[in-house]
């Protein structure tokens, strides 16, 4: 390969990761408020439902049954949060796959044609989000069983215990450990677009693929030093074949919740 190619492939690399930057950024803005509303409506309706329920019960009464008491609300909150929730991801899920075709199309002068609005489309991506944010509150609810269960052998009153419920819905807001992340909501805002418009993106290559075209791809990290080892790895594997699959055994990003890489390809055999 020479310097000029090496150069040019450098630069296209940098306007694939600022062209994604551009589409995906005030989409994570839009996705992170709603997640946070939702992590807020939730912290909001446990306070009343728990109130409700405790108001006229002893001390004694409420450490005999604090964890039943305690899933049952939550599973009603979270039935009552999640449709709104969904429709909220659903449509930017959407935009972030939109713009991602869009992108990849412009990338071959092709057109590759995606209904994203189909309602077929549409139904399959609701149940994903649906899903998704099932897992969400799964991850809840471990959180919670385990506050609970800390509190009982620490000997705390169902009160503080109470108490510590609502501070861990706050803490939803606290600084992730990763340092690009500021909190639980972004963190979900980032992997889910990012890995909205990842696989858009490896579905209209595979398109071309498979109309004979031959492609290669490589791994794009950031290139800061909250890159993970995982994806500087990938990174260094240069381009390999299309349906190949980088070290990590990803066959795109994302390779973990926080990434924000992205995959280049290319005809391969393009420099020659």
């Amino acid at each position: 390969m020479t310097a000029l190619t090496e150069a040019t492939r450098a630069a296209i690399a940098a306007a694939h990761v600022a062209r994604k930057e551009r589409l995906l950024a005030p989409l994570r803005s839009q996705l992170n408020r709603a997640a946070a509303m939702h992590f807020q409506t939730q912290k909001d309706l446990f306070t009343a439902a728990f109130r409700d329920k405790t108001a006229h019960l002893s001390e004694s009464r409420m450490a005999e049954g604090l964890a039943e008491i305690t899933a049952e609300i939550l599973t009603q909150i979270f039935s009552e949060t999640k449709g709104q929730f969904t429709r909220s991801m659903q449509e930017a899920i959407t935009r972030s796959m939109q713009g991602a075709i869009a992108h990849r199309s412009a990338d071959f002068d092709v057109e590759v044609a995606f209904n994203l609005r189909d309602p077929n489309v549409q139904a399959a991506l609701k149940k994903y989000c649906g899903d998704q944010i099932t897992k969400i509150d799964e991850t809840t609810r471990r959180g919670i069983k385990s506050i609970i269960g800390r509190g009982e052998e620490k000997g705390l009153s169902y009160t503080e215990i109470a108490n510590r419920i609502t501070r861990a819905f706050d803490g939803f807001g606290d600084p992730a450990p990763q340092k690009h992340i500021r909190n639980r909501a972004e963190l979900i805002a980032v992997y889910e677009l990012g890995q909205a418009y990842e696989s858009a993106g490896r579905q209209t290559v595979d398109r071309l693929s498979g109309k004979g075209i031959p492609m290669e791809k490589s791994w794009l990290t950031v290139g800061d030093d909250r890159v993970s080892s995982v994806c500087r790895e990938n990174q260094a594997q240069g381009w390999i074949p299309l349906d190949e699959a980088f070290s990590s055994g990803h066959q795109q990003p994302c390779s973990h919740p926080a990434c924000r890489c992205c995959c280049l390809y290319e005809v391969a055999g393009g420099d020659a």
